[in-house]
This record gives C-alpha cells, structure tokens and sequence, in this order.
C-alpha cells in the first residue's frame, strides 16, 4: 500500500494501533516477521472490506423505514407545491393536450395515401411535432417534481425542435429531405464512437454487415449531398446565407427566433458542469446556498417556455396545409397560451411573496397564503 494513499487521520489510527501492540510484548514479536508488512496490509484490506460489507447491511436494513420518510417528505413538499402552482401545472397540461390532440387531427386527416410521392415536410413536421409533445410531456413532470432547471433544460430542447421546424416549413421538400436523410450521419457517428470504446464498455462489435451498411450509407450521402452534410447541422447548408457555418445559431437566426438565445443559453447551464450553473439555478432562491434537491421556485421561465416552443411547433404544422378550421386552432391556442403565462407569473409572485415571508409549509386549513400582489 502506497504511503501516499493514508490521511493524516489514517496514520494517526495506525500509530495508535502499533501502540497498543508495542505494549504487549507478546504481540511486540509480531513487528520482527518479514511478512509483518504484507499481512499487516492484508489484514488492513480484509478488515476495510468487511466493515463495507457491515456498513451494506446496515444501509440496506434501514432502507424501508428510510424511503417510508423521504417519500411521506415528498408528498407533502409536492402538496405545498401544487398549492401555489397547480394551477399553472394544470393550464399547462391543458394546453400541452390541445396542441397534441390539433397534430394529432391534423397528421390523420392529411396523411398522404399508399403511392403518392413522399411528402418530406409533412414526415419532418410529423416527427418534429410529435417529438414536440414527448419534450413537453417530459417538463411538465420536472415542474410538477420541484425541478425548474432540468425542466428549463428540456425546454432547450423544444426551442431547437421549434427552429428546425419554421425552417424546414419556410424551405420546403429539399431541406424536409436532407433533413431526414441526416439521420444517416448522427447513425455514423454512433458507430464510430461505438467501434472505439466497445472493447472498455463490455460491449460486442456492430456486426460486420450492419457496421459496413452503416459506413456505406454514409459515404452514399455525402456522395448525393456534399462533403458538408456530415457536419452537425450539414442538412441545412442550402437554405443558409454562404457565409454562414452550418451550427443551430445561423439556422435560429434565419428563422428570427435569436431573440431567445439568452434563455436559450440559460438552459443550457444545467447540462453541463460549469461552475455557474451551481450559481444561477432557477430554483435557488437564496443565492449563498447549494440547491441539492427540489424547489418550489422558478418555474415560470420553463413552463411559458415549453409552452410557446410548442404552440410555434403546432402553428407550424396548421399553416402547412391550412384550412378554415386549421386557422381557428392556432387563434384559440394563442388565447390559451397568454392565459398559461400570465398564470404562471402570478404563481411565480406568491411564491416570491411566501418565501420572503418566510412561509412555505402548507397552511392550516383557515389560513391563507400571500397573495400574488404582496409579491410585487
């Protein structure tokens, strides 16, 4: 065992131990064996293991009484929660069903028939919607959690999904196409990745068939395509100013919806391991703290957020095949959208209001909680 690897506290124990055996001469003789070091060592190791082995058991043992605990904290932090936001929560979820159920229609009414010329918008717009409603599905479970920063980083998510798709409806069925056959290079890109490391993950190879389909693909695509197609965002090369590099921030531009790079790259905080991230969570209403589990803050930016990426999404896919009835939705889904917003405000100010006033648990029943104008 290397002397680097003991604490100070690790060789005081070890001094206090070789103390209490120098006071024993029977024990003393011990020192003088050649192999006092390495079965001191083993002894050491077993000793270690078996305490791990004890500290498993125990940790198991109280395991039930434990979750018994967290789980009734739980319910009772969601019940506060759902106090002051639930009704934010539940506008959300209504308006996250309507624009699911308007693709829904819309996808089933228009789905082109067996033998008619591939509609790559339509199969584009489809996904993109779809996957729209999943990311949305997926925030609100955060809110609902106590979560605004994850849920603020899925929402990150929306907004790209939201981009691509005014881009692919502004630039028609070549881009629609580029764009589903780019499938082929994020497939690669998996491969190769997988090609390197499988041996360290305990994984087997692609088999050979499948790994040269892949590689084949590939080299067919940038063949039809250009060189550039097998950048991250290749697809959209065509339909971009010459100048501009093929990366989401030139097809965000083009589209006009940069105005939201400032949230955009707020969200963004959450996924990675900078430090600010620890600093600005929008849970953390105390800002000398470390948030380590839920809040019950913060949710406003991420619930308005996932909401207006999808409704752009769901306008998205009205407009491409617009009819009198397709043009009332979107009216009324604006209508709703406003009414989610200033809802989500007004919870976000009696929040404010309840934890500058120190109050967060939930009231008896005769008790109110501070009202949203006491929030400012």
């Amino acid at each position: 065992m290397d002397d680097k690897e003991f604490t100070p506290e690790d060789e005081a124990l070890i001094h206090e131990l070789l103390e209490d055996v120098l006071r024993d001469p029977s024990k003393a003789a011990l020192l003088e064996r050649e192999d006092f070091l390495d079965r001191f060592e083993a002894s050491v190791g077993k000793a270690l293991r078996e305490s791990g082995d004890a500290l498993l058991q125990t940790l198991t043992e109280g395991a039930p009484e434990m979750l018994v605990e967290r789980r009734a904290l739980r319910e009772a932090f969601e019940a506060d929660l759902l106090s002051f936001w639930g009704e934010a929560f539940d506008l959300y979820e209504t308006f996250h069903v309507c624009c699911k159920e308007a693709g829904v229609d819309f996808f089933d009414r228009f789905m082109p028939e067996e033998g008619e010329p591939h509609d790559f918008v339509f199969d584009s717009l489809m996904r993109l919607h779809g996957r729209s409603c999943l990311v949305a599905s997926e925030v609100l479970t955060l809110l609902r959690g106590g979560f605004p920063s994850g849920a603020h980083s899925r929402w990150r998510t929306l907004h790209e999904l939201a981009v691509v798709a005014f881009f692919i409806s502004e630039h028609g069925q070549e881009v629609a196409r580029r764009y589903l056959a780019h499938d082929v290079v994020q497939r690669r890109k998996s491969a190769v990745l997988h090609d390197r490391y499988h041996e360290q993950l305990g994984y087997e190879p692609l088999a050979a068939d499948e790994r040269a389909e892949i590689e084949t693909a590939y080299v067919e695509a940038l063949e039809e395509f250009g060189p550039g197609f097998g950048k991250e965002w290749g697809w959209a090369i065509p339909a971009l100013p010459e100048d501009a590099q093929p990366v989401f921030k030139a097809i965000e531009e083009a589209v006009g919806l940069d105005h939201l790079r400032p949230h955009y790259r707020m969200a963004s905080d959450p996924s990675h391991a900078n430090a600010h991230a620890s600093f600005s969570d929008l849970g953390l209403h105390d800002p000398t703290g470390i948030l380590i589990g839920p809040s019950p803050f913060g949710f406003a930016d991420p619930g308005q957020g996932a909401c207006l990426s999808l409704f752009q999404v769901t306008v998205c896919i009205l407009n491409y095949r617009a009819s009198m009835r397709d043009a009332m939705t979107p009216i009324a889904l604006q209508k709703m959208f406003d009414q989610v917003g200033n809802t989500f405000l007004q919870a976000q100010r009696r929040t404010e209001a309840a934890l500058k006033a120190g109050y967060w648990e939930r009231p008896p029943p005769d008790a109110a909680p501070p009202s949203a104008a006491a929030g400012g």
